[in-house]
């Protein structure tokens, strides 16, 4: 089966739920990587929303490929509250926009991060630039 590419995906398209887990390890190892001093001065029991939304970016380019040429143009985070190392987590990441001006496609990804018992605990949206044509 041939992974998609993101913008052959419709708007409203939602990937199935990912469960993750902020494991212990791999948060200390994000701090570290990112040269984050922050986070840690917040105690033991902080783990940075990035790195959420870390996770959520590599498991959206397991599930579709990105155009040829695409650019990261940026995103918007908001939080609702701490996350914490070892947490268990849900994410959904939908596709919100797909328009063409001129010869650029704006793709727009929404993310939504939840608990288990289903409090949303951060919400997330990338937008990603490609040239149209690129690749086919």
């Amino acid at each position: 089966m041939t992974t998609p590419s993101l913008d052959e995906l419709p708007v409203g398209y939602r990937f199935p739920k990912v469960p993750f887990r902020l494991d212990v390890e791999w948060v200390r190892d994000y701090l570290e990587a990112v040269e984050d001093k922050a986070t840690p001065s917040l105690g033991k029991d902080a783990a940075p929303p990035l790195a959420a939304l870390v996770m959520m970016v590599r498991r959206l380019l397991e599930l579709a490929r990105l155009p040829e040429g695409s650019v990261h143009l940026g995103q918007e985070l908001q939080c609702h509250r701490a996350l914490h190392p070892g947490e268990e987590l849900i994410g959904e990441l939908i596709i919100t926009g797909n328009s063409v001006r001129q010869s650029w496609r704006f793709l727009q990804v929404d993310v939504v991060v939840r608990a288990p018992q289903g409090e949303e605990v951060m919400k997330a949206r990338a937008t990603i630039l490609s040239p149209v044509g690129q690749g086919q």
